[in-house]
């Protein structure tokens, strides 16, 4: 992977907390919560245009897509398949680029580990 991959900034200190993000040109609100019991977050998702609420408490787990999404090969090209047609057109995932972490947890999230998103035309080298 790549160090110049984008990545949304968490703000640990402000959670539980919601922000406006865009991605793959459609604009997302995401709240971000924190499981103190159990050192995990969890993320809301909503359709800025409309406020529809499109995923609820999904766990924030290392290496794993958010939201349903999934990565095919299509027409020579890859291609980021998603729950719906709102869901964002992206891989978003918390991941260490040094692999040195295995978990998402409260002291190494906004560190070592990273939520990335990386969109299609970004997947497939054309941006």
């Amino acid at each position: 992977m790549n160090q110049s991959l984008k990545y949304i900034d968490i703000d640990k200190s402000s959670v539980p907390y919601e922000f406006d993000i865009q991605i793959a040109g459609t604009t997302y609100k995401f709240n971000i919560n924190y499981n103190m019991q159990h050192d995990f977050f969890t993320v809301d998702l909503y359709l800025k245009s409309t406020g529809a609420a499109l995923v609820f408490g999904e766990k924030v787990v290392y290496g794993r897509l958010l939201f349903g999404a999934y990565v095919d090969f299509i027409n020579n090209r890859f291609s980021i398949v998603t729950r719906t047609p709102n869901h964002p057109k992206a891989m978003i995932f918390a991941r260490d680029l040094s692999d040195n972490e295995k978990r998402v947890t409260f002291d190494n999230m906004g560190n070592s580990v990273l939520l990335y998103v990386v969109t299609e035309d970004e997947f497939n080298g054309q941006i």
